[in-house]
C-alpha cells in the first residue's frame, strides 16, 4: 500500500444555512465550516481552498545523479508527463489528472489551476535527501526562490487565491526513485508525503507552508517507466489502463486540502474499508471528506420521515443522522450515501489498481459511515511548557495560546500523537459493514456484502458490535435513529428514518 505521511496534525472549516420544511420532516443543511476555515485555528496549518479558484506551483527537481534514472534526453518527456498528471484532461491521461479529478469530485466547486516549471537543478545528489527532512525543507525554499528569479515573479499573490498569506500548495516532484522502488528503507525520505513548514503568513508576498514531496516514479508502471525515462524501470504507479497514473498525486492533494489518512498506520485494521481516495488511493472521496470540504449536500431528518436521494456520484446528496446536527462536519454522526460503481469509482471498479488494491463494489448499495470528527481544543501552559486539552468541541475556533486538532484518528499506532478522545479504539471515519456480527476495527475491505440494500435496516442496537460503546456513540449520546431501506437502486434510494 502506498502510505503517505503527514508530519504535523492536519485540521480544518465555513458556510451556513438551513432549509426547514415541517411537512417533510427533514432539512437541507449547508456546512458552517470547512477545512479551509478550520486551518486558521490549527497549529501551523494552511490549506488549499476547496471552493472557487486555487493555484498550485509544481516544481520538478533534478539531482546531480538524476541522470542515473532519467536519460537527460528524456527530461522534457518526463516533465510533460508531470504536467499531464496534474493538469491534463481525462482524455489525455486515460483516467484523471489531479485537476480533472477534483473538478469532478467537488461537483465543480474546486477550480484548480497551476504552473509546472522547468526542471530545477538543485546541484545536490539525491543521497542528501535519503533521511533528512530539513534538507527537503531547505530545497523547497530554494526552489521557490529560484522560480521567482527565473520567471521574474515579484511576489506570489497569484498563488494565494484565498489570501491567507500562503501559497495554495507547492508540489516537488523529484528526479529519483522512491525508497521502496530502490528496495532500501534507509532512504525513507524518498517517498510521497505532504507536510507543512510552519512559516509565518505574508499577505504581500505569500510564503510556502503546505507542500507535497514525491518521486516521478509514482506516475509509471515499471514497463512504462523504461519507455518514458529511456533508462530505468522504477515505477510505483499503474499505467496498464491509462497514459499516466495520478492516483498518488491525487491522494496527496487531498492532504493539501486538509484531509487526513483513513488507513491504520499500524496495518491492524481497515476502519474506512480501504476503497476511497484518502484510504487506499482508489475511487472517489468518501462522503465525510466531501462534506468537510464543502462539496456534499447533507440532508438531515429531524423527525420520523421518508427521504429520497440520488447517487452521491451524481448529486453529492447524503443523509446525516445525528442526535442534533448543528451544521459542523467536525462532530459525531452517521452518514448514509448511495454508492454506485460510476463516476470516479468506475475506473477502480473496472480495473484492480496495482494488481492488489481493493476494487469497488460492482453494484449500487448504501454505504453507512460512522464519523467521529470531534475537535480537541488545546491550551498551552507557559508554566508547564506543554499543551493541555481543555475541551472536546465541534466548533473549530480558538484564541490566544491555543489551537484545535482532531480528537481521534484512524490509527491507534504511534502516529496517534495524543489520545484526545479517551479511547484509542475511536476512529475518525469507520465504515459500518452490513453484518451485525462484525466488530469495529475490522480489516475487511469494502465489497458488495458491505452495502445495505432494499429491505435492510440500520440502528445502533442492531449493529452495536461495530460501535465501541455498543448502543451509544463515542460521545456517550444516543444516536436516536433507526433506518429502513425501502428502495435501493442505481438511480436512487428511498429510506424511512424513525426517531427512537
Amino acid at each position: 500500500m502506498k502510505k503517505s505521511l503527514i508530519i504535523l496534525p492536519v485540521l480544518v472549516a465555513a458556510l451556513s444555512s438551513c432549509s426547514l420544511d415541517n411537512s417533510v420532516g427533514y432539512s437541507v443543511v449547508e456546512n458552517k465550516y470547512t477545512y479551509e476555515n478550520y486551518a486558521k485555528h490549527s497549529m501551523y496549518m494552511s490549506v488549499c481552498p476547496s471552493a472557487g479558484d486555487s493555484k498550485i506551483l509544481v516544481i520538478p527537481v533534478w539531482f546531480t545523479d538524476s541522470g542515473d534514472y532519467i536519460n537527460p534526453a528524456n527530461r522534457d518527456k518526463v516533465r510533460d508527463d508531470i504536467e499531464l498528471s496534474y493538469f491534463g484532461t481525462s482524455e489525455e491521461t486515460g483516467w484523471e489528472s489531479v485537476k480533472s479529478y477534483y473538478e469532478k469530485d467537488s461537483f465543480g466547486h474546486a477550480k484548480m489551476d497551476g504552473v509546472v516549471t522547468d526542471w530545477y537543478e538543485c546541484n545536490k545528489p539525491s543521497s542528501d535527501f535519503y533521511t533528512d527532512g530539513n534538507a527537503t525543507a531547505e530545497l523547497i525554499f530554494n526552489s521557490v526562490k529560484w522560480y521567482k528569479s527565473k520567471y521574474e515573479v515579484s511576489n506570489m499573490k497569484d498563488f494565494d487565491k484565498n489570501k491567507d498569506g500562503f501559497i495554495d500548495g507547492v508540489m516537488i516532484i523529484y528526479g529519483a526513485p522512491d525508497y521502496l522502488s530502490l528496495n532500501d528503507r534507509n532512504k525513507s525520505n524518498l517517498w510521497a508525503y505532504t507536510s507543512w513548514l510552519g512559516t509565518n503568513a505574508s499577505p504581500f508576498n505569500p510564503t510556502v507552508n503546505a507542500f507535497f514531496w514525491a518521486s516521478y516514479d509514482f506516475m509509471y508502471s515499471e514497463e512504462t517507466a523504461i519507455e518514458r525515462t529511456g533508462i530505468t524501470d522504477y515505477g510505483r504507479g499503474d499505467t496498464r489502463y491509462c497514459e499516466v497514473d495520478a492516483h498518488t498525486f491525487i491522494h496527496e492533494m487531498g492532504h493539501v486540502f486538509g484531509l487526513s489518512d483513513y488507513y491504520d498506520y499500524g496495518g491492524v485494521s481497515a476502519p474506512a474499508g480501504a476503497f476511497s481516495m484518502q484510504d487506499y488511493n482508489v475511487g472517489a472521496h468518501d462522503p465525510y471528506s466531501r462534506l468537510s470540504l464543502g462539496w456534499a449536500t447533507p440532508i438531515v431528518p429531524y423527525k420520523t420521515t421518508t427521504i429520497t436521494v440520488k447517487p452521491v456520484e451524481e448529486s453529492g446528496e447524503i443523509v446525516v443522522l445525528s442526535p442534533e446536527y448543528t451544521g459542523s462536519p467536525f462532530d459525531e454522526y452517521v452518514i448514509l450515501e448511495l454508492y454506485t460503481p460510476t463516476g470516479l469509482n468506475k475506473f477502480d471498479t473496472d480495473h484492480q489498481y496495482d494488481k492488489h488494491y481493493p476494487v469497488g463494489p460492482s453494484q449500487a448499495g448504501v454505504r453507512v459511515w460512522h464519523v467521529d470528527a470531534r475537535l480537541a481544543k488545546a491550551v498551552y501552559s507557559s508554566r508547564d511548557r506543554q499543551w493541555y486539552i481543555s475541551e472536546i468541541t465541534s466548533v473549530p475556533s480558538s484564541s490566544g495560546y491555543s489551537f484545535v486538532t482532531h480528537a481521534t484518528s484512524n490509527t491507534n499506532a504511534g502516529a496517534r500523537v495524543i489520545n484526545y478522545a479517551g479511547d484509542a479504539d475511536y476512529n475518525e471515519l469507520e465504515l459500518i459493514r452490513n453484518d451485525p456480527e462484525m466488530e469495529y476495527n475490522s480489516y475487511e475491505p469494502l465489497n458488495d456484502d458491505s452495502l445495505f440494500y432494499t429491505g435492510d435496516t440500520f440502528s445502533l442496537s442492531l449493529f452495536q458490535k461495530q460501535f465501541v460503546n455498543g448502543t451509544l456513540l463515542n460521545s456517550g449520546d444516543k444516536l436516536g435513529w433507526e433506518v429502513t431501506f425501502d428502495s435501493v437502486t442505481e438511480v436512487g434510494m428511498t429510506i424511512t428514518c424513525r426517531r427512537v
